[in-house]
C-alpha cells in the first residue's frame, strides 16, 4: 500500500508540474507546503505599475508670449506750421500809408501809394502828417532821419534830414520789394489785374504791390 502511494505522488509531480506532499497513513512528517503553487518563488509583485513613469505634467500651459501689440503709433512729428516770415528790414519804419489807410482823417491829406512805404500828400503843416513825419516844402509828409536806418526800406536819408526815394541802379531798385519809376527812383509796382507780378513779401492791394510788413 505504501509503495502505491509513492507511485501516485511521482506521477502527479511528473504530469502536472506540481509538488505535493505525500505521506502514508502513519502520519510521518508535517506536509511540506513548499512554494506557491504558481511555480515561482513567491509572487513577485514588483513595483506597482501604475501605467509607466509618472505622468509628465510638463511645464505649465504654454500661453505663448504676451500679444505683440506693436510699437505705439507713430504720430510722427508735430505738424510743421512753418516759420513765421522773417522781416529782413526789422526795426526800420514800415512807411506812412497804404492805398487804403494811414493818413490822418479830415486833414485834406491822402495817400500817394507809389512812394516806398507810401506818403501822405496835401499837408499844410506838420499837424496834417502822421506820426513823427513833417510837412515839407512840397506839401508831402516826410520822415525825419539821421541815417538810412531811420527810413522805410526803399528810401534814403538826405542831407536835409528827411527820407526820400532811393535812386535805381542799372534799372532796378536796390531793395527787391520795389520797381523803378519813370524818374528812375524806387517805387511800388502797379499790379492792377496782375497780382502775380508782385515781388516776394509784397501783396497786391488796390492795384499796388504793398510790402507785407506794412499790412
Amino acid at each position: 500500500m505504501k509503495m502505491h502511494l509513492i507511485a501516485i505522488c511521482v506521477f502527479v509531480l511528473v504530469s502536472g508540474g506540481f509538488f505535493a506532499a505525500c505521506s502514508d497513513d502513519s502520519g510521518g512528517t508535517d506536509p511540506d507546503v513548499g512554494t506557491d503553487t504558481g511555480g515561482a518563488q513567491g509572487e513577485d509583485v514588483g513595483t506597482e505599475d501604475s501605467g509607466g513613469e509618472e505622468l509628465d505634467a510638463g511645464a505649465g500651459p504654454d500661453v505663448g508670449e504676451e500679444p505683440d501689440v506693436g510699437e505705439e503709433p507713430d504720430v510722427g512729428e508735430e505738424p510743421d506750421a512753418g516759420e513765421e516770415s522773417q522781416d529782413p528790414y526789422e526795426g526800420r519804419p514800415v512807411g506812412q500809408c497804404t492805398p487804403q489807410s494811414g493818413c490822418p482823417d479830415g486833414e485834406n491829406t491822402y495817400c500817394s501809394p507809389a512812394l516806398p512805404g507810401g506818403a501822405c500828400v496835401g499837408c499844410g503843416d506838420d499837424g496834417h502828417c502822421p506820426g513823427s513825419t513833417v510837412c515839407n516844402d512840397f506839401g508831402t509828409c516826410a520822415e525825419t532821419c539821421s541815417d538810412e536806418e531811420d527810413c522805410a526800406p526803399g528810401l534814403r536819408c538826405l542831407g536835409s534830414g528827411q527820407c526820400a526815394a532811393m535812386p535805381c541802379d542799372g534799372g532796378g531798385c536796390p531793395v527787391p520789394l520795389f520797381g523803378c519809376s519813370e524818374s528812375d527812383l524806387c517805387a511800388r509796382i502797379e499790379c492792377e489785374g496782375e497780382p502775380e507780378i508782385c515781388p516776394e513779401d509784397t501783396t497786391c492791394v488796390s492795384g499796388w504791390c504793398v510790402e507785407d510788413r506794412a499790412l
